[in-house]
């Protein structure tokens, strides 16, 4: 651990332990007086709903009384319709009121929504009802709107069965005009757990679950424990609820008042929350003023000493300061460091500076040894260097320098590893000292991106023309690996592929070409690049003969422009031994692109070939005798 980050842990762990203990008997405290006060909230919400549901109740029984009394003793219809119209212009609270007597049948009064009341007669008389005092029957249903309704019901000895009617929806209006909270509701529930009345309005359809388990306590009390006054807190979801049980002392039915507790408690949770956040803001104010000094007065230097030494470690030798100190030994070591990493640096021009890197960080040893990878290979030197360096003599270093800058740099961005610079040219292969899967790709890439650099750099000889480039690129296996002595090492591939590359490349001087590839980097590629095969070769040094493609963009097989595909019938008919043909479309192509080499070349190659025809067993393969 570093001694700022002890330091740093040291001052966070002592403001913690000091400052949680108080934040949390504070939190319990709010708690528990937001919790009295939703008991308060709760019990003053019952009260007032039960004096709401009383004076309705008794409003309905006065209704019914005022009925009965204008009944008379012997009621006909005329006086019935006055006793019904009597008892609901009484109260607003009924919604209907029924009559049913053996001389009048049953006769129906209710209230309409805008307030006139409407009477009508039942087509068929209603059955006798046996003799019963009045009383509050639940369960009932409208006769008028077959609304649910509870009714304040009796027969009267000698005239008949008066009812007065309230519809549960005018309790529900009730229960939804009371505020609870901001999502908190009213509910009714009777003995055996039901859901009763509910609100009238607002989003309560989710506290229907919790509802329903405040019903649960209620049908499980026992007879004696039915009209008791409980709060209790109900789990659902995830989310607790305060829910708040009360009797209405009405054929058993219960008052629920039901709050979400984070409508009480989230002020609380969210004002310890910030307070937490400040202490911990403090916390980390005191742990970076204390680390900060620390790092300023002890660390900072050893961390600064640390971090170049492991740059060098990596071989990032660039950039590695002297660092003068107060403290000789410091400064000596910060002197050494400097001195060995300009060392480094400077020894590092003449070697692959990002190969070592690499090799570092693989864990390879500078030790004799390879193996067997399939790679692909590049080689890329520049056309007519004898001659260039001849007429510029020793200002050629300048020229070769850019050249080899620009063709490096193309090759890293591509993930390719520079081999070595052999005067103009430049070897560098894919596959190596990293696996690579798109090799052949990146590869072409590469070559295409070194023949653009080197026309956008402006690289031009002592006469003013632009340098060509010419690259010969092959995939295959080849030993790679430390190919050397004890004593001196180079981390190089070799073998036939590389061979092959290195021809490719000496065969655009034939063929006037700037990028040649072997038939296996074309196939790799499958159809990424824009191609044309130019022939079937032997070059020096292979028996075997090699088909060879053009590099000619990275457009793909859809942008080969028409004269490529009139060069490719042309290379058929050349081997089929149609060389008239043969010679016609290269005259086309000719036509259209005057100086194209590989036509021109073919072109002659079949004049020779009318001349001499070739023998039984030709088959169109292309020895080349000049590498």
């Amino acid at each position: 651990m570093r001694l700022k980050t002890a330091v740093t842990l040291f001052v966070l762990g002592g403001t913690l332990l000091a400052v949680l203990p108080l934040q949390w008997v504070w939190w319990r405290t709010a708690r528990q007086s937001s919790f009295q006060l939703v008991d308060a909230l709760s019990e003053q919400i019952t009260s007032t709903v039960r004096r709401e549901w009383w004076d309705r109740v008794t409003a309905a029984e006065a209704a019914y009384e005022v009925a009965a009394s204008l009944l008379g003793s012997e009621p006909d219809d005329l006086t019935v319709r006055r006793a019904l119209n009597a008892a609901l212009a009484s109260s607003q609270v009924p919604s209907a009121a029924t009559f049913s007597g053996p001389q009048t049948g049953l006769l129906l009064a209710s209230r309409a929504a805008n307030g006139d009341f409407r009477m009508r007669k039942a087509v068929t008389p209603a059955p006798p009802t046996p003799a019963a005092a009045a009383r509050w029957r639940d369960g009932m249903v409208n006769p008028d709107s077959d609304q649910p309704s509870i009714a304040y019901q009796g027969f009267i000895e000698a005239k008949g069965e008066l009812s007065v009617y309230i519809g549960i929806d005018r309790f529900s209006s009730l229960l939804g005009a009371i505020p609870v909270g901001r999502t908190g509701a009213a509910f009714v529930v009777d003995a055996a757990g039901g859901v009763k009345v509910a609100p009238g309005q607002g989003p309560f359809a989710g506290l229907k679950p919790v509802v329903e388990a405040a019903g649960a306590i209620v049908a499980a009390r026992p007879s004696s424990a039915v009209n008791i006054v409980e709060a209790r807190r109900v789990i659902n979801n995830d989310a607790a609820y305060r829910v708040s049980l009360s009797p209405l002392e009405f054929n058993g039915w219960q008052f629920v008042v039901v709050i979400p507790e984070a409508e009480f408690l989230s002020d609380i949770d969210r004002t310890t929350h910030q307070t937490l956040i400040a202490l911990l803001g403090l916390a980390l104010a005191l742990g970076a003023l204390a680390a900060l000094l620390a790092q300023r007065i002890l660390s900072e230097p050893v961390v600064a000493l640390t971090g170049d030494l492991r740059k060098i470690e990596r071989f990032e030798l660039e950039g590695i300061p002297y660092r003068p100190g107060s403290l000789r030994e410091y400064d000596q070591l910060s002197a050494a460091i400097a001195r060995m990493a300009t060392g480094l640096a400077d020894f590092g021009k003449f070697i692959p500076t990002d190969l070592v890197r690499m090799l570092l960080a693989d864990g390879v040893r500078a030790a004799p040894g390879g193996e067997t990878r399939q790679l692909t290979v590049m080689f890329a030197d520049v056309a007519g260097f004898t001659q260039l360096s001849e007429r510029m003599g020793i200002a050629i270093i300048g020229v070769i320098s850019r050249y080899l800058d620009v063709v490096s740099r193309t090759v890293e961005t591509n993930g390719g590893t520079v081999d070595k610079f052999i005067g103009d040219a430049v070897m560098a292969f894919w596959g190596a000292p990293r696996t690579d899967a798109d090799q052949a790709r990146n590869a072409c890439l590469a070559a295409l991106a070194s023949v653009e650099a080197v026309h956008k750099n402006g690289i031009t000889d002592d006469q003013g023309k632009p340098l060509r480039v010419r690259i010969g690129l092959h995939s295959g296996a080849a030993v790679v690996g430390n190919i050397g002595s004890e004593r001196r090492l180079n981390y190089t591939a070799i073998g036939d592929t590389v061979n092959l590359a290195s021809r490719l490349e000496g065969v655009n001087k034939v063929f006037g070409t700037s990028i040649l590839i072997s038939e296996t980097t074309r196939a790799a590629t499958g159809e990424a690049f824009t191609t044309r095969e130019l022939a079937e070769v032997a070059v020096v040094g292979k028996a075997e003969a090699v088909r060879i493609h053009e590099l000619m963009g990275s457009g793909g097989a859809e942008a080969k422009p028409d004269w490529a595909h009139e060069y490719e019938l042309a290379l058929q008919a050349y081997r089929q031994r149609k060389f008239v043909k043969a010679i016609r479309l290269l005259d086309g192509v000719l036509n259209k692109r005057p100086a194209d080499g590989p036509s021109l070349w073919l072109k002659d190659l079949c004049h020779a070939c009318r001349e001499t025809p070739p023998t039984a067993g030709w088959r169109g393969v292309v020895v080349l005798d000049s590498k």
